[in-house]
């Protein structure tokens, strides 16, 4: 399975991987930046949580991506809370 694949079911059945969560859909290549995470959605308590999609184990670069993705969406919206996945 290709990891747009993986990420396509995440967005369409969130409720399927995360199932106590009640996550909403933003979007998926959400822009923030010049980058784009995976997904992004909302959260009952209007969190914003950012998903980044790898197949395997996740790799140090992953995590460094993941956290600019923290970073510029922190700049974009400060006073958002946001989680990251």
């Amino acid at each position: 399975m290709l990891e747009k694949d993986i990420e396509n079911l995440i967005a369409r059945y969130p409720d399927e991987f995360f199932p106590k969560n009640r996550f909403a859909l933003i979007g998926q290549q959400v822009k923030l930046g010049s980058c784009y995470t995976d997904i992004m959605f909302t959260d009952e308590h209007d969190r914003k949580i950012i998903i980044e999609v790898k197949r395997g184990i996740l790799s140090r670069d992953a995590a460094g991506q993941i956290m600019e993705y923290y970073s510029l969406l922190k700049h974009k919206e400060p006073d958002t809370i946001i989680e990251l996945e």
